[in-house]
């Protein structure tokens, strides 16, 4: 992937208006690009895997164990390694932690199936290219969280151009996340999003590690989603968002989207 530099990001992809349609209910590459652009909330794919596919990837997961995020309250839990806590360690240890992650994320998808490759075939379906990222040496990034987020979290937003400036994931000019939930609350642990994306301006609100005084999204449009096992959510992580917490167990396998050109797109955690 090319390198860019975050001025010239700021300049090619300001903040999109806003929403003009629903979500969707398929992935397309027509739908893709209206979320990646902001005209829609997210894309909800409602089969995207059996109830049974998701308990047992919960069970294979299980072997290894959730640790916490580095310097994250309230509490997230997760399986695998992610930019946001090595941007304040080094990159070179990222990389170097990278292989080992991914060789134990690799060994519980196949024992039970394995999401990023089920959804890279569909993004490719639809008429764009789908790979993990890779820094310029070719070392690839580390993509698919196992993660459970319980105790919900602050309003933030992920967003590579603004918060990991010095990686080639920062290089993207658009940014999504999907999360395939695994187990869910029939009622609790909803996740909020709103239909107002983040400018450099707005860090003046920043809150702590990576959260955001609310006040930065008073008044705008919101919509939230309870999520059901087996669904997929793509949404774009550029909008200021959280997650309800819930007192029941609330699994799911996630990772970043980014698109680099309007026919490639990569993978990341």
């Amino acid at each position: 992937m090319e390198m860019e530099t975050l001025e010239t990001i700021r300049l090619t992809t300001p903040a999109h208006a806003g929403w003009s349609a629903g979500p969707a209910e398929e992935l397309t590459r027509a739908s893709l690009h209206q979320l990646f652009t902001n005209q829609i909330p997210f894309i909800r794919l409602r089969n995207f895997a059996s109830v049974a596919e998701c308990e047992q990837l919960v069970k294979q997961a299980g072997r290894y164990g959730f640790s916490p995020y580095r310097g994250v309250e309230p509490q997230i839990n997760k399986i695998g390694i992610t930019v946001f806590e090595y941007n304040r360690l080094s990159q070179e240890r990222y990389f170097s932690d990278a292989a080992a992650a991914t060789t134990q994320l690799q060994d519980i998808f196949d024992n039970s199936f394995d999401p990023i490759e089920r959804l890279m075939g569909q993004i490719q379906h639809a008429g764009m290219h789908a790979i993990v990222a890779r820094r310029g040496n070719g070392q690839p990034y580390y993509a698919g969280l196992v993660r459970r987020i319980e105790n919900g979290t602050l309003l933030h937003i992920d967003f590579a151009p603004a918060e990991q400036q010095e990686w080639e994931v920062a290089g993207i000019t658009h940014q999504l996340a999907w999360n395939l939930y695994l187990r869910t609350s029939e009622d609790q642990g909803k996740t909020h999003i709103y239909n107002r994306q983040w400018t450099p301006q707005d860090d003046v609100f920043r809150d702590g590690t990576y959260g955001y005084d609310p006040q930065v999204a008073a008044g705008c449009q919101q919509i939230s989603f309870q999520p059901r096992p087996g669904e997929l959510v793509i949404f774009n992580t550029r909008n200021f968002h959280y997650v309800d917490p819930t007192p029941d167990e609330r699994v799911t396998v996630t990772s970043a989207i980014g698109r680099i050109s309007d026919d490639e797109t990569v993978f990341w955690s």
